[in-house]
């Protein structure tokens, strides 16, 4: 697929309410091309805000930059509730909405609070996609699908264009679900050198449901933590892999943006050389606007210049 490399900016967790105006402000008009929020609710360490209720937010503190959840569990969400609160949000950032959707990525207990079935949390998710889309456009939607059933339903405001849904997650049934439904796939835990061969399931899926395998844009969602001393991005990047994951910065290096700012151009032409048009980014940060800065000062310029090269 032809086109420019982007790279996005996906929010921490529980971003700091005091800086996030002036980050979001910053990251607007710096050539980010994408601003995520995390969704979690079950979590302690570190505690999630509601992926919805910040995407209101985004919505109205940004102008240019394009705005989404990633990724969204959307099985564990009421479908008409979920197409509706899209829906708003698109509206009110003027369409500017993109819906990252996985299926996997939080505590059990949040599909059980939502009386979900994790085996069929995959099953699920597809229908509640299809549902949204039948939402979005048609004017009076009945649904008698597997998973859940409504009559009569008509919402609005209707989006005024297709919102784009990228799916995450690394396993085969993601890249095939991307495949299908999804205009972008986007996952964790995956690696330059891996990433073509899986990305060749999502075209051949394509492909085989008479889709354009072009028209799907190659993602990667990434860890990342930069410095002017690396060293000091490598601790940051280790200490909060450690605590969320559990696993060391050593385990998950190739599939993260971890040093200084020439670390992480050379680590973006690798993702770059492996085929990819997109990546994200969520920062290991202590200071989120000073990195956000760091990034759009240091980092960008390049990708425009390799884009232009």
């Amino acid at each position: 697929m032809s086109g420019p490399f982007e790279l996005g900016l996906a929010l921490p967790p529980t971003p700091d309410a005091q800086t996030l105006a002036p980050t979001l402000a910053y990251a607007d008009t710096a050539g980010f091309s994408h601003i995520w929020a995390p969704d979690r609710t079950l979590s302690a360490q570190p505690a999630f805000l509601d992926a919805l209720t910040v995407l209101s937010a985004l919505a109205v503190l940004t102008r240019n930059v394009t705005i989404g959840p990633v990724s969204l569990v959307a099985s564990r969400r009421n479908p008409v509730n979920t197409a509706h609160a899209l829906a708003s949000v698109e509206y009110l950032s003027g369409g500017r909405l993109t819906v990252g959707v996985g299926v996997s990525g939080i505590e059990p207990k949040e599909f059980a609070i939502a009386g979900i079935d994790t085996a069929v949390r995959g099953a699920v998710t597809d229908e509640y996609l299809h549902l949204w889309r039948r939402l979005w456009g048609e004017e009076e939607v009945t649904h008698e699908g597997v998973h859940y059933r409504c009559d009569d339903i008509t919402l609005h405001p209707k989006p005024s264009r297709h919102i784009p849904v990228w799916i995450a997650g690394g396993s085969e049934a993601a890249q095939r679900r991307a495949g299908r439904l999804g205009d972008a796939w986007i996952p964790t835990f995956v690696t330059p050198d891996s990433y073509p061969a899986q990305f060749d399931v999502v075209r051949r899926t394509a492909e085989d449901c008479g889709r354009d395998p072009d028209a799907i844009t190659p993602a990667v969602y990434v860890f990342g933590a930069i410095a002017e001393d690396g060293a000091l991005a490598r601790q940051v990047a280790d200490g909060a892999l450690q605590g969320m994951l559990g696993a060391p910065l050593a385990a998950l290096e190739q599939s993260c943006l971890v040093g200084t700012p020439d670390d992480w151009a050379a680590q973006l032409g690798r993702w770059q050389e492996a085929g990819v048009r997109h990546v994200s980014a969520v920062l290991f940060t202590q200071s989120l606007l000073d990195d956000v800065r760091l990034v759009g000062e240091t980092v960008l310029p390049r990708l425009g210049a390799a884009a232009r090269a």
